[in-house]
C-alpha cells in the first residue's frame, strides 16, 4: 500500500516510522513545505533500512500523493497550552482547504484521513473542500486507546483485552460507552476489580490524558502514530475493522447533521458502513451534547 503523509511535523513523521516498522506500507512519501526538513527525517529512517520491512520512501510536495491508496493529513499548528479547540480550528482550516484544493488536482482519487486538530471540524473542512476523495477523521481512536488502557490498568487485565470506545468529540465532550464495553465478552462492570469511582477517575483521565501530556512536554505523537498505524492497517490489511472515526452524518441517531466519531467498519475501501447502536439515556444524553458542541464549532469555523 502506498501512503502519502502530509506534514512532516512531530505526529506526522512519528506515524511513517510507525507504519514502516510494523510493516503497514510498502511505498511512503512524507510531504512538507520544508522539503529540507522533509529529506532528513527520511534519510534518518532509510539509514535503518538493513533492520526495517522493505519500504520505499520518499518525500517531495503534494505530487508525490499521486497514486497513493491513503493520504494522511497531520499537517497544521499544534495547541499551545491554554488554547481552546475554537482558536486551534480557525488557524488550521484554511491550512485544510489549501491542502485539499492541491489534493483534488491529482489524476488518482486516495483515501483523505485528516488527523489535524480539532479533527472533528477540519474533518468537516477538508470534506466540504473535496471533490473525489473519501474523506474520513482519526476522530477518536486515540481517545479509545487511552481509555482501553487505562482501565486495563484498573481492573489489572491487558490493556488489548478491553474492548472499550469513546465516541462524540475529540475534545471535552467525548462520550465513554460504557454500555457496550468489556473485557473478553465479560461486561466490564462484573469484572473483578470494578469500582465506580475509580471508573470516573479512568473517564476523567481519558477526557484530560492529552492535554496533560501536551503540558508536560509540549505534544502527543507516539500514542498517536499508533492510532494512526491502526487505522491504516485496518485499510491495508481489509480487515474490516470496528474504529470509531470521525464521519459526516447527516442524522446519526437524530442528532442532526454533524461530523462526528461513531463507529464504523473500516477496510480496504475506508468507511464501509456503520453498525447500529443502542446507547444507554445517559450516553444518547452525552452524544447529543457532544454533536451541539462540534456543530457549534463548525458553524464558527465557517463563518470565520
Amino acid at each position: 500500500m502506498k501512503v502519502a503523509i502530509i506534514g512532516a511535523g512531530r505526529v506526522g513523521v512519528t506515524a511513517a516510522y510507525t507504519l514502516i516498522v510494523q510493516g503497514v506500507v510498502n511505498y511512503l512519501a512524507l510531504i512538507d513545505q520544508n522539503q529540507e526538513r522533509a529529506r532528513g527525517e527520511v534519510l534518518d529512517i532509510i539509514h535503518g533500512a538493513p533492520l526495517l520491512p522493505p519500504t520505499s520512501i520518499s518525500y517531495g510536495n503534494i505530487s508525490a500523493a499521486e497514486g497513493a491508496d491513503l493520504v494522511i493529513i497531520s499537517a497544521g499548528i499544534p495547541r499551545q497550552p491554554g488554547e481552546s479547540r475554537l482558536e486551534l480550528a480557525q488557524k488550521n482550516a484554511g491550512l485544510i482547504r489549501r491542502i485539499m484544493e492541491e489534493l483534488n488536482l491529482l489524476r488518482s482519487v486516495p483515501l483523505v484521513l485528516v488527523v489535524t486538530n480539532p479533527v472533528d471540524v477540519m474533518t468537516h473542512v477538508a470534506m466540504k473542500a473535496a471533490k473525489n476523495s473519501r474523506v474520513f477523521g482519526l476522530g477518536c481512536v486515540m481517545d479509545s486507546l487511552r481509555y482501553r488502557s487505562l482501565l486495563g490498568t484498573m481492573l489489572r487485565v491487558s490493556p488489548a483485552n478491553v474492548d472499550a470506545m469513546i465516541l462524540g468529540e475529540h475534545g471535552d465532550s467525548m462520550v465513554p460507552m460504557l454500555s457496550v464495553a468489556s473485557v473478553q465478552g465479560i461486561p466490564l462492570q462484573q469484572m473483578p476489580g470494578w469500582d465506580e469511582e475509580k471508573y470516573n477517575q479512568v473517564v476523567e483521565q481519558t477526557r484530560t490524558g492529552g492535554a496533560e501530556v501536551i503540558k508536560l512536554k509540549g505534544g502527543t505523537y507516539y500514542s498517536v502514530a499508533l492510532a494512526i498505524c491502526q487505522v491504516a492497517r485496518a485499510i491495508e490489511r481489509d480487515s474490516r475493522e470496528i474504529l470509531p472515526v470521525t464521519s459526516f452524518c447527516p442524522d446519526y441517531m437524530g442528532l442532526g447533521e454533524v461530523t462526528i466519531s461513531r463507529p464504523a467498519l473500516v477496510g480496504r475501501q475506508g468507511i464501509i458502513s456503520y453498525p447500529s447502536l443502542r446507547p444507554s439515556p445517559e450516553e444518547m444524553e452525552q452524544l447529543r451534547t457532544s454533536a451541539q458542541v462540534i456543530q457549534k464549532y463548525i458553524q464558527e469555523t465557517d463563518n470565520a
